[in-house]
Order: C-alpha cells, then sequence, then structure tokens
C-alpha cells in the first residue's frame, strides 16, 4: 500500500509540476501581448491620453482586477484627481473625487516614487476609500526624467491579488507610459521652437523689406497674434 501511495504521489507531483509550469507560461505569454499591445499604441501615436486608455483596458482585461485607474495631481499640486480612463467603477462612484497626498496609498506613492503592494487595504492607516468592499491595492509610479507625475492605481476585492510579478508587469507599464509623455513633451517643445523661428523669420523679412516702422510693427503684431492666439 506504501508503495503504491508513493507511485501515486509522486505522479500527481508531476502533474502538479507541470500545471505550474504550464500557468507560469501561459501568463508570461499573456504579459508579453500585453506589452506588445501598449507598445504598439505608443508607437501608433503622441497622444499620451489615447495609449493611456488602451493601456489601461487592456491590463484590465489581462489581470485580475476590479478597478484600475491613472490618478496626477490636481492643478494647484495638493491633492490626486482620476483620469477619465479608469475602468471598473460604476456610476455610484464620485469620479470627480480628489485623492489627498499623505492619506492614501497613490498619494505615498506619487510622494515617494516607490510602487506599493498592499495585501490588506484594512491593515493599513493611508489607505483612501473609493469603493467599499476592496481588499487589496497595487500602485506603481509613472516617471518623466526622473520626476513622478501620476501613479497606475489597481484595486481588487480579493486580499492578496497582487504580487511582485504583477508589479514588475505594472512598472513596466509605466515606464512606456512614461516613454510617451516624454516623446510627447519633446515634440510639444519641438513644434514651440520651429513656431519660434518661423515667427523671428516673419519679422525679419519685414523688417528687411521697409524701412517703415509702422508696417513693420503692424505685421509683427499680427504674427504674434496667429502664433500665440492671444487676444
Amino acid at each position: 500500500d506504501l508503495r503504491l501511495f508513493s507511485a501515486i504521489a509522486a505522479q500527481l507531483g508531476v502533474v502538479l509540476e507541470n500545471a505550474r509550469l504550464f500557468e507560469e507560461t501561459d501568463r508570461r505569454l499573456a504579459e508579453t501581448r500585453l506589452l506588445q499591445e501598449v507598445v504598439q499604441a505608443a508607437a501608433s501615436t503622441l497622444d499620451f491620453d489615447e495609449v493611456l486608455a488602451r493601456a489601461v483596458e487592456t491590463l484590465y482585461k489581462t489581470l485580475s482586477v476590479d478597478y484600475l485607474t491613472f490618478v496626477f495631481p490636481n492643478e494647484q499640486g495638493t491633492e490626486l484627481v482620476l483620469h477619465p480612463s479608469w475602468v471598473g467603477y460604476d456610476d455610484s462612484v464620485d469620479i470627480a473625487v480628489s485623492i489627498p497626498m499623505d492619506e492614501s496609498v497613490c498619494g505615498r506613492v506619487y510622494q515617494s516614487g516607490e510602487p506599493q503592494i498592499i495585501s490588506d487595504v484594512r491593515e493599513v492607516a493611508h489607505y483612501f476609500e473609493i469603493t467599499p468592499g476592496t481588499r487589496s491595492e497595487l500602485a506603481v509610479p509613472v516617471k518623466v526624467s526622473g520626476r513622478v507625475v501620476g501613479v497606475l492605481d489597481a484595486e481588487s476585492t480579493r486580499v492578496g491579488n497582487f504580487d511582485e510579478d504583477d508589479r514588475r508587469l505594472f512598472s513596466a507599464v509605466a515606464a512606456q507610459l512614461s516613454v510617451v509623455l516624454e516623446n510627447a513633451r519633446f515634440f510639444e517643445e519641438t513644434r514651440r521652437h520651429l513656431a519660434e523661428a518661423e515667427l523671428v523669420q516673419e519679422v525679419m523679412l519685414a523688417a528687411a523689406s521697409t524701412l517703415d516702422f509702422d508696417m513693420v510693427l503692424e505685421r509683427a503684431v499680427k504674427a504674434l497674434n496667429r502664433s500665440l492666439s492671444v487676444d
């Protein structure tokens, strides 16, 4: 009986190990496909909002999470607000809610620049509740040139839903979002420099074409108005 049970136990061990390897491989493939989709979105446009919406939707479909969003500081930099790309929240949730910096997981991540995995939000004093029933949370910072500009945040109704693999995946997505933001910033900066150069050139041409100060001034004012959209 002992030999028989030992043989069966050995077979069960092989089955369990194969199942674990299969599940791990399947997860890696899903993560690879997810990152590939985010990279493709980042390569297709400089519109950060569009890339963020696609990344959030893909993460939500691929991973076992209940709520997923990107939060960023308000104009005063005193609180965090939800980006419209959120998924999972229902109509009963106040999407315009302001998240405090000191008394929230996202706020702590934004201030420290370090990701956090909270296995049970009921055990931490700085958890800020948006939806009742949330038990675990994962928050990773999104940085541009070393400065935190927002936080990618996921919540689950299950205790201990997030692990180090989830943190690494979210951090990889956050890095791609950082690239999009950086590229958009460079593009906007380059476009502005070009517009400024064209404006200066137009004024210089006006100045070179006539000695009439009033005419040069008029052309300069019109060029400024057109380029800067001022009243």
